[in-house]
């Protein structure tokens, strides 16, 4: 019997450049909370960017910064930062090479440069970062190609990629990751691993959909993504979520 289910944000829940939920994953939602099926956001996005995902539907627990800060409405779950030894190591490697970073704060975020790339340019203020290296940075998104993470690594230790675009990549503590969230979420639940299902389409989704028995990669993943989930439903807008709630037994039907 399924107690509890994981949802990625971006591609899963929500569809690309959009902000609202598909109308079957909305009623999916509210049939399997009157179940009462626990259900969570499990996203890469840090705490201060899941606002809006927030006020789309009463989550029971929400699974930030891929795992690194674990929350729901009444407690702090789980929290790890990136060692702040780590990220000042890390400092003259990215200064010598003009490498751009975002680093993201419990109640806000920064940025070194300004990066024609980033879309977060707008809401994210440029500092020398030497201002906030004795901050709790949750997550780092660095602007290399994929071919170039370990090299940037390299002076970052104790800390791995989270790759989930080639835009950048989710930088976060060695031993992180969606799968240890999950973890951490249903110990606090006392709810078993094996009655645990999770959604996602990102390569930062792999660690859960790998972890969970019921791990469900959506259509419109990639072919990589979908080779480490159980099942690959279909795509976010063709009724991807309740398709596989359908397929799984867990709901009979949605609309």
């Amino acid at each position: 019997m399924i107690q509890a289910i994981f949802f990625d944000i971006d591609g899963t829940l929500i569809p690309y450049g959009k902000d609202t939920m598909p109308e079957s994953t909305i009623k999916a939602l509210w049939k399997m909370k009157e179940k009462g099926i626990k259900l969570f956001i499990a996203t890469g996005r840090p705490p201060n960017s899941i606002e809006f995902a927030r006020k789309l539907f009463p989550f029971d627990g929400f699974l930030t910064a891929n795992g690194q800060y674990c929350f729901n409405e009444e407690t702090l779950i789980f929290e790890k930062y990136i060692p702040k030894d780590s990220f000042k190591q890390l400092l003259p490697y990215i200064e010598e090479n003009h490498i751009p970073i975002l680093c993201a704060l419990l109640d806000k975020s920064y940025r070194n440069y300004q990066n024609p790339n980033s879309h977060y340019d707008d809401c994210w203020p440029i500092i020398d970062l030497r201002e906030i290296m004795d901050e709790n940075i949750i997550q780092i998104m660095a602007y290399v190609d994929e071919k170039d993470d370990a090299l940037f690594l390299s002076h970052l230790p104790h800390c791995k990629s989270a790759r989930w675009t080639s835009a950048f990549a989710d930088i976060i503590p060695e031993e992180g990751g969606k799968d240890r969230g999950i973890d951490r979420i249903i110990e606090h639940y006392g709810i078993p691993l094996s009655h645990v299902m999770a959604f996602g389409d990102g390569g930062n989704d792999i660690t859960m959909l790998e972890h969970v028995p019921y791990g469900v990669a959506m259509g419109n993943a990639s072919d990589n993504v979908k080779a480490h989930a159980a099942y690959v439903t279909t795509d976010i807008e063709d009724d991807g979520i309740a398709n596989a709630l359908i397929h799984f037994g867990v709901l009979e039907k949605v609309i």
